[in-house]
């Protein structure tokens, strides 16, 4: 109840701050396009004020590492334990694999089940239904790339929208498909059947029909990530409609005007120096840094 009380509140005070900005920045074309429409499609934002630019991380730790040897899939989950992460989905998932299932479900995040009461059901759930499922616990940033290199799967099963997830770039980094819920940013960060498979949100059922996928079909995990990388890193934008002038309730005749000369061709640009290395990075936007402490 005071979760949601505290959400109801950010209601009306995240957007109003928003009001407020001259310039806003959305990482997901998802958040943006929510954020410009309202329910009945009226405009909030001015779109031509709203950008989308992904999240800058920084990628100095993170490196590919080859998976270590199991006899089963590992399926992985990295990050907060909190309820709209939808732990209880995935836990029920694992049961509803059969007992002897190639499967195990790795959960990595801070795990206090004496002093939560989502950690205390998380662990109860588990241990009511004989899942398969390993509460990891913490770790540092720095051992992130030895952390995937024992998940096989990277599961998000959030049953809120998410935005630009974290956890989904990494998984890329380190080589590790994903398996996420149909919805948000992270519909829009997962091709289904392409670089990864959605299922639908808040739905074990669903969830354990494509976890047996990845346990019957032992080359999936490896054909996905192959496609990740043939795809484009991310969809070309769509167009804005233009803005109109102001006429001040005057009539406005519009006169076509010839079209301009066409521009000179611009020079090639440097091999080296800040254009040159921005050039070789996808999108063509350096990344940014954020802090590398625990989980």
């Amino acid at each position: 109840a005071d979760e949601y009380a505290q959400l109801r509140e950010r209601e009306s005070i995240v957007p109003a701050a928003y009001a407020a900005a001259d310039l806003r920045i959305s990482p997901s074309r998802f958040l943006r396009q929510k954020l410009i429409d309202d329910p009945v499609g009226k405009p909030v934002f001015d779109p031509h004020t709203f950008l989308f630019s992904d999240n800058g991380m920084r990628t100095d730790h993170v490196e590919a590492l080859e998976k270590t040897a199991s006899d089963v899939v590992r399926f992985g989950f990295v990050g907060s334990l909190v309820w709209y992460k939808g732990g209880e989905t995935m836990i029920k998932a694992m049961a509803e694999l059969a007992p002897d299932a190639k499967a195990e479900l790795n959960i990595y995040g801070g795990f206090d089940p004496v002093g939560d009461d989502h950690h205390k059901k998380l662990k109860r759930l588990a241990q009511s239904y004989s899942a398969k499922v390993n509460f990891r616990g913490r770790f540092d940033n720095s051992k992130l790339s030895e952390v995937y290199a024992e998940i096989d799967v990277l599961v998000v099963p959030s049953v809120w929208f998410e935005n630009s997830p974290i956890t989904i770039h990494e998984a890329y980094l380190t080589e590790t498909p994903v398996l996420a819920s149909d919805l948000g940013g992270m519909a829009e960060f997962v091709t289904d059947g392409k670089d990864g498979l959605l299922f639908e949100v808040g739905n074990p059922v669903d969830l354990a029909a494509k976890m047996r996928r990845f346990v019957r079909e032992p080359d999936l995990a490896r054909e996905l990530v192959a496609r990740h990388f043939l795809m484009p890193a991310c969809p070309p934008p769509e167009p804005e409609p233009p803005t109109p002038e102001p006429t001040g309730g005057l009539e406005v005749e519009v006169v076509a005007q010839p079209a301009p000369e066409p521009l000179p061709p611009l020079p090639p640009p440097p091999k080296k120096g800040v254009l040159g290395a921005f050039e070789r990075m996808p999108g063509g936007i350096p990344a940014l840094t954020r802090s590398n402490g625990a989980r």
